[in-house]
């Protein structure tokens, strides 16, 4: 649901915007509430991520829409936006040291921008509710691996 009252911090920080949305001809303009909850929340999702060796985009991802009010469309690529940043940061650090394999990273980079490039274009046509959905089955799957695997140790 649409936030209709921003927090002091998030009026302040200004997390608020605007996109139109293809897949339903509207003019969206959202705005985030609670930052207050959500830096520390986001804090806690890297956290966990780093301990269980997992990326926090899906927990960001969460945190965003369930605590933060923003649409899953902002949230997902909000996420990809910090994903890629910090990816940056960290592969620039690894390729310098020579941990890296450019002939072994080449196809999994070629891939992944393949795979970025058809997903961002499916996302346009595709209304808040359904990438919720979909989201949500990618979740429901992962948890079950990562439990499957739990067990198996």
């Amino acid at each position: 649901k649409p936030v209709t009252h921003q927090d002091d911090l998030s009026r302040w920080l200004e997390l608020e915007g605007s996109y139109d949305d293809r897949a339903t001809g509207e003019h969206v303009e959202y705005r985030a509430t609670r930052a207050y909850a959500g830096g520390p929340l986001m804090f806690g999702a890297g956290m966990v991520a780093g301990l269980l060796g997992i990326g926090a985009g899906a927990l960001k991802v969460v945190i965003h829409d369930l605590v933060m009010g923003l649409p899953p469309k902002v949230s997902t690529t909000t996420s990809n936006l910090i994903i890629g940043v910090t990816a940056l940061a960290g592969t620039s650090v690894y390729l310098a040291t020579g941990l890296i394999d450019p002939g072994l990273a080449a196809p999994v980079i070629l891939g992944v921008a393949a795979g970025a490039f058809l997903g961002t274009r499916v996302l346009v046509r595709l209304t808040n509710e359904t990438v919720r959905r979909v989201f949500l089955g990618v979740l429901i799957v992962l948890a079950a691996e990562m439990i499957v695997r739990g067990f198996r140790r």
